[in-house]
């Protein structure tokens, strides 16, 4: 073999690495990302803390694999997002959690969960009409 052709072989080696490296911290990730599915969930969790304790009840969507963590009770000290949040507000109508300001998205203990089930759709989609908040009927 030459010198020509080792260089070359070297550049093509270093040319493949070089891909793969881009390719593995780039694309990769997105691509997880992007597959993670997630489940309707209703929700009730109960934090305690140190002068009182606190009862929510959500309608939202986490990680299906947190989802059957939780129900092979295989939860430790371990945190989940609850995403698209809906509740029910003080007129008993169900509402959308939004703010300006952040997400509507909210973590919490694993441990902190007293009661979850899992659902098929958007609550939305469930209740009637004269059953939603006026934010919640416009989505």
């Amino acid at each position: 073999m030459n010198t020509s052709n080792i260089y070359c072989f070297l550049w093509l080696v270093i040319m493949y690495l070089i891909a793969y490296l881009l390719y593995d911290h780039f694309l990769v990730p997105s691509i997880l990302v992007d597959n993670e599915k997630k489940v309707w969930v209703y929700v009730e969790i109960t934090v305690e803390q140190k002068r009182d304790t606190s009862d929510y009840y959500y309608y939202g969507q986490i990680l299906e694999n947190l989802f059957e963590e939780i129900q092979n009770e295989r939860i430790e000290n371990k945190y989940f997002e609850l995403s698209n949040i809906r509740f029910w507000n003080d007129d008993d109508l169900l509402e959308l959690l939004e703010n300006d300001d952040r997400f509507d998205n909210k973590i919490f203990r694993m441990n902190d969960i007293s009661y979850l089930t899992a659902y098929k759709k958007d609550p939305i989609l469930i209740y009637d009409e004269e059953e939603l908040a006026e934010n919640t009927q416009s989505n």
